[in-house]
């Protein structure tokens, strides 16, 4: 596995870790299919006497 962190080296002064952060380019996914859409069903009664 890897990690979005990257460990790069350790502050001169204090001693405390400098990590890189790599995450993904984008935060959301533009899916236009119908699975990822609110869909609604409407239905009609006929009664006939």
């Amino acid at each position: 596995a890897t990690s979005p962190l990257r460990l790069v080296n350790f502050d001169g002064t204090s001693g405390e870790p400098v990590f890189n952060f790599t995450g993904p380019s984008e935060t959301f996914i533009d899916d236009a299919g119908l699975n990822s859409r609110w869909q609604i069903q409407v239905g009609l009664r006929y009664m006939f006497n």
